[in-house]
């Protein structure tokens, strides 16, 4: 089965933009162009996936640090509840396990912040 990959098409999680025909995003570019960073910011994104980001954490998860404040409880909560779900905060961690795919990563990222920018 193939996903709806139209450019007409208003997404709603940001995986619509992972891999995408016509963006061609990585993970952590995904999560920024999704939640409406910069074109500056996406672009410094490029350098972030494939486990390349700091600490060698996944690029999804990354992304959504990028997007939060500089809050550390709001990063510790995010990278905690990011972890339970895909058994590790790193990209080399996750792909060991095999327990969920990168696409699935953006999803949970997503997800999460969107969770956690909502609380007050």
């Amino acid at each position: 089965m193939v996903r709806d990959v139209s450019i007409d098409i208003q997404p709603d999680n940001a995986a619509w933009y992972y891999h995408h025909p016509k963006y061609r995003y990585n993970c952590a570019q995904a999560m920024v162009k999704h939640f409406g960073g910069s074109e500056a910011d996406i672009s410094g994104m490029k350098k972030m996936g494939s486990g390349r980001a700091p600490e060698g954490h996944c690029g999804a998860l990354h992304g959504a640090l990028f997007l939060l404040s500089d809050n550390q409880d709001t990063h510790k909560e995010m990278t905690e509840k990011f972890a339970q779900q895909t058994g590790s905060p790193f990209c080399r961690d996750i792909r060991k396990i095999n327990k969920v795919s990168c696409q699935q990563c953006v999803e949970i990222a997503d997800s999460l912040l969107k969770k956690i920018q909502i609380q007050p």
